[in-house]
């Protein structure tokens, strides 16, 4: 009989042993109403950032309009393209109700800022590098305005958000 006590004893003593060591190896993962917790603010937050990018793009999009830059019209499209560029796209024209030759389309990330350059003739459809560019534009003033056009919007953007 002692020996069962014994053995119950120290069968006890072990099963506590093990059972706190369960709890403490347990004890740091998640619960599941934390887990769904979390998963609920992730949601939350995605429809936040989803909603902010809606908006920037209403916005840009209804910023549509003729801009003149060394006796050149542009017309001006400002958009958003997912994930984190803004697109600035410049059709331009000779006289304001001429249609467009070709329109030289800047890239401008929101991350880094780093500008990307591409020229479409529209008769044509072919691209070109940003080196190429003023030569197609015919006058280095043309490009260097645009730019700091493009540079200003960016800045304004970057301010309001």
């Amino acid at each position: 009989m002692k020996e069962l006590t014994k053995l119950k004893e120290e069968y006890d003593f072990k099963f506590d042993l093990m059972t706190k060591n369960l709890e403490d190896v347990t004890k740091d993962i998640p619960k599941e109403n934390e887990i769904q917790e979390l998963k609920n603010k992730e949601l939350l937050l995605k429809e936040e950032l989803n909603s902010k990018v809606t908006e920037m793009k209403l916005e840009f999009d209804t910023f549509k309009h003729v801009i003149k830059c060394y006796q050149i019209y542009f017309d001006c499209h400002i958009y958003l393209e997912e994930p984190n560029y803004v697109i600035f796209e410049f059709e331009k024209r000779q006289k304001k109700d001429v249609k467009s030759e070709y329109f030289v389309k800047l890239k401008q990330s929101l991350c880094d800022g780093k500008e990307y350059f591409e020229l479409v003739d529209l008769h044509k459809k072919l691209s070109c590098h940003k080196n190429d560019l003023a030569k197609k534009l015919q006058d280095t003033k043309d490009v260097a305005g645009l730019l700091v056009f493009v540079r200003n919007q960016y800045k304004l953007l970057m301010e309001k958000n």
